[in-house]
């Protein structure tokens, strides 16, 4: 094939990449069903091809396989657009990369525009959460961070904070993200650094000549007989070993024919290879460096305030400097760089210390030649960087009412004393440990990045073993480290190994380009000197190394349009809408909000950042007996105190709902605001006065509605209130889960008679409702119960008033992405169950755009023989995003198809396809139940649990091995608590967190797949005896909202599952086993109250994790 053809042909396919992705992203019809519309833009893709052969081939010959990436599109059965986006970018970059290869100080130029610019896209614009919050209030403020201080942060935090565009919170937020582009930068030029010549020092005369031998030789040999392939040119873009004479230079080619046998094949081989090692090294370098910077633990610690991302940076200078002391370049003032970094870098983050053994190692590797006052001046420049830590306790006075910081706290500080209870070494016993390691381990670049850094590994070992050990001694710290460190954030903590993989990987690839380049180089003994191993096998050269390259830039680029949507956090506004509402509320001057971890972010940072409200005390603490002092203490002292967050056993108070807000009082009160408006109703025994009902202010997609209730009598049963949404013809639209009064901390059974009762509910326009007017109604139903109360008239709803629907605000993506083109409308996505019970309603969300007429959407199921046995119609109305229709599951079990169409027009099931009546949207498991344990809400079912003793003492702790199965896709993470209920009615023993130690949140769960999630439940040295139950529930820890155990139908049936029952013993506790794996204590995360520098917010020990005591105990 003629290279114009090869050209030709390859811009063709990159142009039907476009012609998708220009049909799919944008809604262009005959983009999308016409094939002449499709091949015209082929045609004229082959045009600008020949145009580009003529330009670019005489640079490179294989240079055109880069535009043949978007293959990889055009086969995916599922439409992406980014996915297609990424490629057809990806796909040109390359082709021109390879065509020109830009000198190395334009690639890196690159390599930081495109990471940066992708960094700035998805980083977060609004207040974050734990340590991203807390570094968006301290830095402005020079206040001080949770220990270990990280007082180099919070300086450059404070500049970043200067900036004189965007948001406080995004101006800190973009700290990380420049100094992630440095981290990966610096990887770079780690990468050129390692895989080059001269990867040892030159020989020193002054040393013995005596050859070495063994280990020691490999170890200590200060020149190679052979040195390493070429992988970049050095400055001024001249290559090593290309000189005239050379093997690759025009002489040594000529000279290489009137050589013989092996000579004549390696001085061939040498021309060739070396030849191409340029665009080979730099192009996989600037390939392995992108799925790094685009790895998903990474690329998510750069788009908010974390340290991880400058701890990168300062991993990789450290690497870099060090493998210049290793080759023995640079002299004295090398390695007081090197000194200076280390003791920097420890006031950012102090887990460069597990760098430390290897950088030890560097030195007595490579014996640098010093003085001892050059030594000397390594200890001191070593302190000088370490001296950043004085900024502690010289900014200590001013946080804390003048008070100086003792030396034996400060220690404890920047040390990190606190967080010692996380560090246990009984933990390399544990199979799940390591399971959860090694998981992480694999997650940035998957099995064919760890099969390549085995190969650069081996590669390291044979050409540089002391790089090898170096390298592999660092990997194996930071391994050692993530295994015994108990957090369920562990994977940030190896991020520094994923860089290290990433190195091997990137040295693995340029091993296996110029190995296979070598194959197809070295001639058989047979051919002519002409032959494979002439011009034709260099320009087969170029070919090859071009198609590895272009195979491999599908690693990196997947990076992209895999981990784009999970780590973007450019849209997550809504707890700073959450935040400006409440500040908004009419709440008394001086008043103390007791808020959880979630709550207290947003309210915290508009009070210090942009001074909403200073005359508060934000509060946050730890333990429900902390919440509970100090709701006591300010109650005596006469303040006014408001609860954001869940606190049980509040029956002595009279509690009352301002918004989100609950306000804990001594005194009931007596009638509804004034302007409230009168409802007059009686629901069974409670009498509904009056409500509120108004729009959102921040304008979100939801009403604020306060109900004021009132009992003549304490009501015998504990009603939840429910309330719905109901349109012009009668029609039920949206109805609401039960939920107690005041945010559920207010039992209608503990009411007393007359007081008057503010309950707030919000009431969120559903995005799939059509806009319209909706009559609101509300009702009163015993928990787990269908059978409401009786209102006037006898009907259980009662009307409430008219709300009008302008149209749901989507809430993202469903999860599952489609692309069919119905005529006049496109659909994009569905949400369902993947099994449900037969004969079940089932719930189909689908997602559509550029809706231009309404029509009736019809869903039936299909069974395995064709035969449609079952079907429902609902109706998208025009400008609609989504919309839900309710079908009834079959009768009979079995795997069933659903098909999706609309009545009156035809079908597109994909790109090019032809037309026809319907399609199958997925495929669902129909079957007479779930099974297993629990079913929580058609969300995850509890498959199976195993409880580790029948009988324990008081201290002891009970495993408990908890095996899930995903049922659908889940946006949210959901915490999973397993308690210890005693005979007493009290818990005993709690353990909150998300699965698998916090590892495996619940929206990286895919449907079908089994989670095994163990816990270890510490049982309270003061737990009476007697027989307990063991107790399992699920919550979303924003909300403190249960998810429901539901039946047969559906219907919700309780709020938690018994697994088991254990039997507690009388008697003290036994002494702890050398080794034993018990749970950590409390971990603190956070500083003391006033270590985010001013303000009347009182801050405790740590953010308030999932814990014990974090939910109330379900009922007996």
């Amino acid at each position: 094939m003629s290279k114009a053809l090869r050209w030709i042909l390859a811009a063709c396919l990159w142009s039907l990449g476009l012609a998708r992705y220009l049909g799919e992203a944008l809604y262009l019809r005959p983009l999308f069903s016409s094939p002449l519309a499709v091949g015209g833009m082929a045609l004229a893709g082959g045009g600008v091809g020949l145009l580009l052969w003529r330009a670019l081939a005489p640079r490179r010959a294989g240079a055109w396989v880069g535009l043949l990436l978007p293959l990889a599109y055009l086969l995916s059965p599922q439409p992406d657009p980014l996915m297609g986006l990424v490629l057809l970018a990806g796909g040109a970059g390359l082709t021109l990369f390879l065509a020109w290869g830009p000198g190395r100080r334009w690639a890196v130029l690159l390599l930081a525009l495109v990471v940066l610019g992708l960094y700035l896209r998805t980083m977060g614009q609004a207040v974050g959460e734990a340590d991203t919050f807390e570094f968006q209030v301290v830095a402005p403020a020079l206040g001080i961070a949770h220990p270990t201080g990280y007082p180099l942060y919070i300086l450059l935090g404070k500049l970043f904070s200067l900036l004189p565009f965007g948001s406080v919170a995004w101006r800190v937020n973009m700290t990380s993200a420049v100094f992630g582009t440095g981290a990966v930068v610096l990887f770079h030029e780690l990468l050129g650094r390692v895989f080059a010549p001269g990867d040892d020092p030159p020989s020193r005369p002054q040393r013995s000549q005596r050859p070495r031998r063994g280990i020691k030789r490999a170890l200590f040999a200060f020149r190679r007989k052979h040195p390493a392939a070429v992988m970049h040119p050095p400055e001024g873009g001249r290559r090593e070993n290309a000189s005239p004479a050379s093997p690759g230079g025009r002489a040594g080619r000529a000279a290489a024919t009137h050589l013989s046998g092996g000579a004549r094949r390696r001085a061939i081989v040498q021309g060739g290879v070396r030849g191409r090692a340029t665009d080979v090294g730099g192009a996989s370098q600037l390939l392995v460096a992108l799925a790094f910077a685009f790895s998903r633990v990474f690329w998510s610690q750069t788009v908010v305030a974390e340290v991880y991302a400058l701890n990168l940076l300062f991993v990789s200078g450290l690497l870099l400097l060090a493998t210049t002391v290793l080759e023995g370049r640079g002299g004295r003032r090398v390695v007081w760089r090197l000194a200076l970094l280390s003791g920097l870098s420890l006031t950012n983050h102090l887990t460069t210390v597990l760098l430390f053994p290897a950088l030890v190692l560097i030195l007595l590797l490579a014996r640098p030649r010093m003085e001892w006052w050059g030594w000397l001046g390594c200890g001191l420049l070593f302190l000088l960087g370490l001296s950043l830590y004085a900024y502690i306790p010289l900014r200590w006075p001013a946080l804390h009412d003048g008070r100086w910081m003792r030396a034996g706290e400060f220690l404890a500080y920047v040390t990190g004393q606190q967080f010692g209870g996380a560090l246990q070494p009984a933990l390399l016993r544990d199979p799940t440990r390591y399971a959860i390691v090694g998981r992480m381990l694999l997650e940035p670049f998957g099995w064919v990045g760890v099969m390549l850094a085995v190969v650069g590994l081996g590669w390291l070992g044979a050409r540089r073993p002391r790089l090898a050990l170096v390298s592999g001694l660092a990997f194996l710290a930071y391994a050692f480290y993530g295994l015994i460190y108990l957090v369920p954030d562990i994977s940030v903590f190896l991020l520094p190994a994923h860089l290290i993989l990433a190195l091997w990987m990137g040295v693995g690839v340029g091993t296996a380009a110029l190995g296979a380049a070598t194959s197809l180089l070295l001639p058989s003994p047979s051919s002519s000197p002409t032959g494979r191993g002439g011009e034709g096998g260099r320009g087969g050269v170029k070919l090859l190394s071009s198609c590895l390259i272009a195979l491999f830039a599908l690693l990196p680029l997947s990076r992209i349009w895999l981990n784009l949507p999970v780590v973007d956090q450019s849209g997550r506004v809504e707890a700073e809408r959450w935040g400006r509402y409440v500040l908004s509320l009419p709440i008394r001057p001086g008043a103390a909000i007791l808020a959880d971890g979630e709550k207290f972010a947003p309210l915290y940072y508009l009070q210090q950042v942009e001074g909403l409200r200073p005359d508060l005390d934000l509060v946050v603490h730890f333990t429900e007996e902390e919440y509970r002092a100090d709701l006591a203490a300010r109650l005596a002292a006469g303040q006014t105190v408001y609860l954001a967050r869940y606190l049980p056993h509040l029956e002595s108070f009279h509690l009352r709902s301002l918004g989100p807000l609950v306000e804990v009082g001594t005194e009931p009160r007596a009638e509804p605001p004034p302007g409230a408006e009168t409802a007059g109703a009686t629901l069974g025994p409670v009498e509904l006065m009056a409500f509120d009902l108004e729009l959102d202010p921040q304008g979100r997609s939801l009403y604020h509605l306060t109900l004021y209730w009132r009992a003549a009598a304490v009501p015998r049963e504990d009603l939840e209130v429910r309330l719905r949404l109901v349109d012009g013809a009668g029609e039920v639209a949206w109805v609401s889960d039960g939920v107690r009064p005041v945010g559920r901390h207010y039992p209608t059974n503990g009411w007393p008679p007359g007081a008057v009762v503010a309950d707030y509910h919000p009431v969120p326009i559903p995005p799939w409702l059509p806009p319209g007017s909706y009559s609101l109604e509300v009702a009163l139903f015993p928990r787990f119960s269908e059978q409401g109360v009786a209102a006037d008239g006898g009907d259980i709803w009662w009307g409430l008033t008219q709300v009008e629907v302008e149209g749901g605000e989507p809430g993202g993506e469903l999860p599952h992405r489609v692309q069919i083109l119905l005529e006049k409308a496109w659909l994009m996505g569905y949400d369902l169950p993947a099994a449900v019970p037969a004969g079940s309603p089932v719930a189909v969300d689908l997602a559509w755009a550029g809706v231009e007429d309404g029509g009736a959407v019809r869903l039936e199921w299909v069974d395995e023989a064709g035969q449609a046995v079952g079907r429902a119609e609902g109706w998208v109305a025009p400008g609609v995003a989504w919309s839900r229709v309710w079908l009834a599951a079959p009768d009979v079990p079995g795997t069933y198809r659903l098909r999706v169409g609309c009545r009156g027009w035809g079908a597109r099931c994909r790109w090019l396809a032809r037309p026809t009546d319907g399609c199958v949207l997925a495929a669902v498991e129909v079957g007479p139940s779930p099974g297993g344990l629990a079913d929580f809400d058609g969300r995850m079912l509890l498959v199976a649990a195993a409880v580790g003793a029948e009988r324990l003492r008081p201290g002891e702790v009970l495993p408990v091995t908890l095996r899930w199965r995903a049922l659908r896709m889940m946006e949210e993470d959901y915490t999973v608590t397993v308690q210890l209920l005693g005979p007493d009615g009290r818990l005993h023993g709690q353990v909150d967190s998300w699965p698998v130690q916090g590892t495996l949140p619940t929206s990286q769960w895919k449907p079908g797949q089994e989670i095994t999630d163990p816990y270890q439940v510490l049982l309270a040295p003061e737990a009476p005896p007697g027989r307990y139950r063991v107790i399992v529930g699920v919550y979303l820890l924003a909300t403190m909202e249960r998810l429901p155990v539901v039946g047969e139908g559906g219907a919700p049936v309780a709020d938690h599952v018994v697994v088991g029952e254990i039997e507690l013993t009388a008697g003290m506790p036994p002494p702890p086993q050398p080794g034993s794996s018990a749970p950590a204590p409390a971990i603190p995360r956070r500083s003391r109250s006033g270590g985010y520098g001013g303000g009347r917010s009182v801050l405790s020990r740590r953010w308030p994790r999932p814990g014990r005591n974090s939910i109330p105990a379900p009922l007996p």
